[in-house]
């Protein structure tokens, strides 16, 4: 049941403003939201009404595209007008060390126009630690002390990107699993569609999320299950089953002594060392009860078998670094010299990236907008405008 504090049933929809609405979370949101059809959306994102990315959202019910700019005060006080509800998530590698204060900035127009409820996408506190953590905690601090009716909810990994970490190999049914984590610890994961649905549920009823932190994961997963769950989803029911080839098999204390620089790591050591002590910071109970149809990563991979085995076929592995694509591909010519590539530093949720490291690969860059293809992208959105 919708709370009157939200639907008026003799009046106009209230309206719920959705930061980052081409991006991966705020995609989630939005649609989540629209499959509710409870309240008006406005679509926030910094693109044109008529880019190409936004022709799927104009097809949503009772939704506008409003522009807007995080480092634009006089542009967030007007895609804020007359809001009932904020959704916002900030992008740490565009803004750097920008990212709190536009954080803050979007707060103060939130309180500016009398928004009732502000869901904000933050990160656990990580004690400076975990870099990509440190403005979101900050802003959520902010946000607690603005006034402003709140809730809190922090992503773990996106199981989009532990699909990532298995990678194709020339044989037809095999794979390689890269990750270090150690094989039978578990690591908090989401489905992104699931976190839309979460944060919807947030919105609807806000006498019982309003005021509080809240940590979703629809599983906590050792590596060992994730391969084994894999190779389930992917084996055919006639033929030759899938095999992974495990590239590591690591105690607790093994991965501990990684050096930072691993490549494998893609530059994350400092947040899976937060997801190793940290391993009942998120909640599976708590993700039921915003959402009880959750998948888990089995179920991805069953759903998604189709497209990931045509991606799978495509390519050797893929990430995504900030508005691109860098994909590993075999060359064309077998004795063709590898490239060498410094790739730059990347972030955790939802786990993509790379160590800050020269390597040598075949590579291939294409340009292409991380707000587009929601579904299956894996853009680095906490984040994305």
């Amino acid at each position: 049941m919708i709370p009157t504090s939200v639907s008026n049933p003799n009046g106009p929809r209230p309206i719920v403003a959705v930061c980052g609405a081409l991006g991966k979370q705020g995609g989630a949101v939005i649609r989540a939201l629209a499959d509710d059809n409870v309240f008006s959306l406005r679509a926030i994102t910094r693109k044109s009404k008529n880019a190409p990315a936004a022709e799927d959202l104009l097809a949503l019910p009772n939704t506008v595209i409003c522009q807007a700019d995080y480092d634009d005060s006089k542009s967030l006080l007007e895609a804020f007008q007359g809001c009932y509800g904020v959704f916002a998530v900030t992008n740490y590698f565009e803004a750097g060390s920008n990212e709190e204060e536009q954080g803050r900035r979007i707060v103060d127009a939130a309180k500016a126009c009398g928004v009732k409820h502000f869901v904000w996408s933050s990160s656990p506190d990580a004690d400076g630690k975990v870099p990509i953590y440190h403005s979101k905690a900050t802003v959520a601090d902010y946000l607690k002390s603005s006034g402003v009716p709140y809730t809190t909810i922090s992503v773990p990994t996106y199981y989009d990107s532990l699909f990532h970490l298995f990678q194709k190999t020339v044989d037809a049914n095999r794979y390689r699993f890269t990750s270090p984590y150690p094989t039978n610890s578990p690591m908090p994961a989401v489905d992104i569609s699931d976190f839309g649905a979460y944060v919807a549920a947030i919105f609807l009823d806000p006498e019982e999320w309003t005021g509080k932190d809240l940590n979703p994961a629809n599983e906590r997963i050792t590596p060992q299950k994730l391969v084994q769950d894999f190779q389930e989803a992917f084996s055919p029911e006639e033929g030759d089953a899938v095999t992974v080839d495990v590239l590591y098999n690591l105690t607790i204390e093994e991965f501990r002594a990684l050096p930072s620089d691993t490549p494998e790591l893609l530059g994350l050591k400092s947040n899976l060392d937060f997801f190793l002590e940290n391993q009942d910071a998120w909640s599976t109970d708590l993700a039921k009860r915003l959402h009880p149809e959750i998948k888990t990563w089995k179920d991805y991979c069953i759903q998604r078998h189709d497209s990931m085995t045509n991606i799978l076929d495509s390519m050797q592995a893929l990430y995504f670094e900030g508005d691109q694509i860098i994909e590993s591909v075999a060359a064309e010519d077998a004795h063709a010299p590898a490239e060498e590539v410094t790739t730059p530093d990347s972030v955790f949720p939802g786990g993509r990236g790379r160590s800050q490291s020269t390597i040598k690969v075949d590579i291939e860059i294409i340009e292409v907008s991380h707000e587009a293809d929601i579904e299956t992208t894996n853009e680095r959105d906490e984040m994305e405008m």
